[in-house]
């Protein structure tokens, strides 16, 4: 079992850019107060507003920004260039699919290794090279909010962006999204809380390469949500 590690940076958008956090249904769901202090991961990117995206690079190994330095933020992340992941709130975009931009040839994501709310997968003990996987016509994974039922399986390859709810449930507004990537949490109903699965992901980035990548956070040191945190590590080709 991987052991949660300590944040080693952050990156954060400018609090007058994206302004207050927006709760996706009116005080229920991911955006509230929660988690335990603590960050876990090495990587924390802060999206607070469902109605926008935030865009992280492999390559630079930050978030793309505008002509202030600042983090940008955009309504389309297909209209951008140089971007690998997309983050809104807890929705996760790959630059794929319906969320393609024009400089990308990447197929998705996948779902690796799957872990447990009280058991992580092994980050460190996964191994594999980008020629090993292929892609996939679907996968049977979505956010999962408590009372679904529904939980986390092995994809057989990578998965594209598609545009609909991301919980498929009905109270989201539909949006591009990477369906299996997104299912990276159950919510706790009765504590209000995001709890991370701790899968062991594979994405394939806008150059072909690929990383694998695990999500673990969603709240920042004062238990504000909207800053996902990830460990991640190129793997050889």
């Amino acid at each position: 079992m991987t052991q949660p590690r300590f944040a080693g940076r952050r990156v954060a958008p400018a609090a007058a850019a994206l302004g207050l956090l927006l709760l996706p249904l009116a005080g229920i769901g991911p955006g509230c107060s929660s988690g335990d202090g603590v960050i876990e991961g090495a990587v924390t990117v802060e999206s607070q507003l469902n109605s926008r995206w935030i865009l992280w690079s492999f390559d630079t190994e930050d978030v793309l920004r505008d002509g202030d330095g600042e983090p940008l933020s955009v309504d389309d992340p297909s209209a951008e260039e140089g971007w690998d992941l997309a983050f809104s709130q807890w929705v996760i975009a790959t630059n794929s699919g319906d969320s393609a931009a024009t400089d990308t040839v990447s197929r998705g994501a996948l779902l690796a290794v799957e872990g447990q709310t009280d058991a992580w997968a092994d980050f460190d003990a996964f191994t594999g090279r980008c020629s090993d996987f292929v892609g996939a016509d679907e996968t049977s994974n979505r956010a999962s909010f408590g009372c679904s039922g529904v939980t986390p399986t092995v994809d057989e390859g990578y998965v594209v962006d598609i545009t609909r709810d991301p919980d498929g449930a009905g109270p989201f507004a539909s949006k591009t999204h990477n369906p299996s990537l997104t299912f990276w949490f159950e919510y706790d109903f009765a504590n209000r809380d995001v709890i991370p699965w701790g899968h062991v992901y594979v994405v394939e980035l806008r150059d072909g390469g690929c990383v694998k990548m695990q999500i673990t956070d969603y709240y920042d040191e004062t238990g504000d949500g909207g800053f996902v945190s990830f460990d991640w590590e190129r793997l050889p080709d």
